[in-house]
């Protein structure tokens, strides 16, 4: 890691693409949700100090290429609750942010 860049390799160069996750899962309980909910952010923020590329931002290097500069902001964290069932949203593998 250089002047807070960190390269991309090839491969990341030729192949460029945004990983979006989303978790979900029927809860047990109100009590738990806010339990499991911290636990999943701070486990989230440990993961992100030992790989902190991921929680940084891609920027053009000076060379032209592709990099990651660590800011430290971290990552989006969206936490949400329904009282509908998850088969509403239908196939949630298929990521489609408007309906999220």
């Amino acid at each position: 890691m250089f002047g807070g860049l960190y390269a991309l390799s090839n491969l990341d160069q030729t192949f460029p693409y945004v990983i979006e996750i989303v978790f979900a899962f029927k809860g047990e309980g109100k009590g738990r949700r806010s339990t499991l909910m911290e636990m999943i952010r701070e486990s989230l923020a440990e993961a992100l100090v030992e790989f902190y590329p991921f929680a940084g931002k891609i920027v053009m290097g000076s060379d032209g290429k592709m990099a990651v500069r660590y800011t430290g902001e971290g990552v989006p964290f969206i936490e949400a609750m329904s009282e509908n069932e998850i088969g509403m949203l239908g196939d949630i593998s298929a990521i489609d942010p408007p309906t999220l």
